[in-house]
């Protein structure tokens, strides 16, 4: 059997897994995941200090190298989900899509194929529907069906699956979206979608191409855990390409005879895999980190990437505020960053409590000059700042759950506001001796005005444990127009009692 060519995380771009001399063509797929709307490139720290990694103009250049190496008609390029949301970018509606830029872009690169991500309901089912309407790329989802009907797609135009031509062979390509999808996005945006096991439609899906295809490849937006255990329960599966989890791994799995690659996230990495040359050979895959430029990429990737970043820069370099000190999300417990979001949503609220979830603030922020573009980092999604309430006895279940977080080097999954609470050990364990709202006692009867973002509110049942779902208000304004606002009012302090709540009281 040949050895497998797991190549390492190439720091400089590194080179890529060189063509077999051989008569016969060899498939090559090369394959992102998690973009994000990210199309310039990024800073990443390494080792020595920061570098520019990736975006749209690499990831031609370096799929431009890869037709000329092994040949035009060898290569797929196939992308693995949540294409949307991350960027200002996605606030800009292209082609009826919010978002839509993104189709101009991976289109240009010649994209055959991409799977539904979560963060592609982010703005709600018609844009979904609006978004596969228009994309001239195939948008593959086998387990997003009408409710009730799984021969009918969750949205007009939606595939289970579509066949390849490349290399001579026929390849088939089935797509699964993450079945966290009703636990992860607004349950308005999956009005009238049933998502399906994966596993089994995958089965489904593999014995439907089987009769007509050479190779089969699951391009999946599930996340490597699951990626693995698909691998390890479904039989038939050449390759899975993989997202969701934003993986940059350093050589594939093996499973089975299922092969499982996932390249990384946010434009900067693209994965290359080569099908075996041999009938029992193995696939050879590699990462390439777009840490260099690299060819040239296509005028018309050239061009789009200029306009969209011109147009971005237009609206959202715009300077705000100021902030006092750095507001960071990876501190142990309360983080400054978290303390400021959820001071943001309570005063906005006109609240009693702020609560915010550490999964929603996506950016740190340094001392000095604000933009809008600075806020916008931290608050992507979108979403609207919300308000409930709580008898005192809620308040307190919800607490009691969250005192574990205090002894822990991670940041607190729930970062609160207008509370303070004081515990100690008990047989090793963090025990909770009282809470104070406002500086004033809890009362278990009386009832407190909770303010959140809608996001929280709607997954109440795995953020919260206490049920927000038909009582909570909405103000019509999003979190990141709270912030803009806060900003424009004057200098932005960092909160001082950041960490007051994992402070054990004598």
């Amino acid at each position: 059997m040949i050895l497998l060519l797991a190549l390492a995380c190439l720091p400089k771009g590194g080179p890529m897994p060189q063509a077999a001399e051989q008569p016969e063509p060899q498939l090559v797929v090369a394959h992102t995941n998690d973009l994000h709307t990210y199309y310039e490139p990024t800073p990443v720290e390494v080792a020595g200090g920061t570098e520019m990694w990736g975006g749209f103009e690499r990831i031609d250049g370096l799929l431009g190298d890869l037709r000329r190496e092994y040949g035009e008609d060898n290569l797929l390029y196939l992308d693995a989900g949540d294409l949307l949301t991350g960027t200002p970018l996605m606030e800009f509606e292209h082609r009826g899509v919010h978002g839509g830029a993104m189709l101009d872009l991976i289109e240009a690169t010649g994209c055959d194929a991409m799977v539904l991500g979560n963060h592609e309901f982010d703005r709600g089912k018609d844009n979904v529907a609006a978004l596969v309407a228009a994309s001239s790329v195939p948008i593959i989802s086998a387990n997003l069906v009408a409710e009730g009907d799984p021969n009918t797609p969750a949205v007009p135009g939606l595939k289970p699956h579509v066949i390849l031509s490349a290399a001579g062979e026929q390849v088939g390509v089935f797509g699964l979206t993450t079945a966290e999808l009703p636990q992860i996005v607004n349950p308005a945006s999956l009005e009238g979608v049933w998502v399906r096991d994966p596993v089994e439609v995958a089965k489904e899906q593999v014995e439907i191409l089987s009769p007509q295809v050479d190779v089969i490849v699951a391009l999946t937006h599930i996340g490597l855990e699951s990626d693995l255990d698909l691998a390890a329960q479904v039989d038939g599966i050449d390759l899975i390409v993989g997202g969701h989890s934003h993986t940059a791994m350093k050589a594939a799995e093996e499973v089975g005879s299922t092969w499982i690659v996932q390249s990384g996230q946010y434009a900067r990495n693209v994965g290359v895999a080569l099908a075996p040359s041999e009938e029992d050979g193995d696939w050879e895959w590699s990462r390439v980190d777009l840490a260099q430029a690299g060819s040239v990429a296509s005028q018309q990737v050239i061009d789009l990437v200029a306009n969209w970043s011109g147009r971005v820069t237009e609206r959202f370099e715009v300077p705000l505020g100021e902030l006092d000190g750095p507001l960071n999300r990876d501190e142990p417990g309360q983080s400054g960053m978290g303390k400021w979001a959820s001071d943001l949503v309570r005063d906005a609220a006109g609240a009693d409590v702020g609560i915010y979830n550490r999964g929603g603030l996506r950016s740190d922020l340094g001392a000095g000059p604000l933009s809008l573009m600075d806020l916008y980092r931290v608050f992507p999604f979108g979403n609207e700042v919300v308000s409930f309430e709580w008898t005192g006895a809620e308040l307190l279940s919800v607490v009691e759950n969250s005192v574990s977080d205090v002894l822990s080097e991670d940041p607190a999954r729930l970062q609160w506001s207008g509370i303070q609470f004081f515990w100690t050990l008990k047989d090793g364990q963090p025990s909770l001796q009282e809470l104070r709202v406002g500086g004033q006692a809890l009362d278990p009867k009386g009832v407190y005005r909770i303010a959140t973002n809608v996001f929280v509110s709607w997954q109440w049942e795995h953020v919260l444990g206490v049920d927000t779902a038909n009582q909570f208000k909405g103000h019509g304004f999003t979190v990141f127009q709270a912030a803009e606002e806060r900003a424009r009012q004057g200098v932005i302090h960092v909160p001082a009692d950041a960490r007051s709540i994992r402070l054990n009281a004598p």
